[in-house]
């Protein structure tokens, strides 16, 4: 196994017209439906490192909350080896 840690992309494009909440989604009444990413090794949860990029704002009534829209990288950092 070797040490540090190794990169990762995850790209979403979410269909025209709709939208995924950012992370962090900034309402907590949508905290569960916030985009989270788990990377699984081997189906086990893995420690990974996710960097999620700032969402656009949006707002509903009065709540105020970020979505992500379009095409979408979200990348982050695994442990060496996994």
């Amino acid at each position: 196994a070797g040490e540090g840690t190794r990169k990762f992309t995850l790209t979403l494009t979410v269909a025209d017209g709709w939208h995924v909440y950012a992370n962090p989604v900034g309402d907590d009444m949508l905290l569960e439906a916030q985009t989270t990413v788990t990377v699984l090794v081997g189906g086990k949860p893995a420690e990974a490192k996710v960097e999620y990029p700032k969402g656009n704002p949006a707002a509903g009534g009065r709540e105020k909350y970020a979505v992500y829209e379009g095409t979408v990288t979200i990348t982050g950092t695994v442990p060496a080896g996994k």
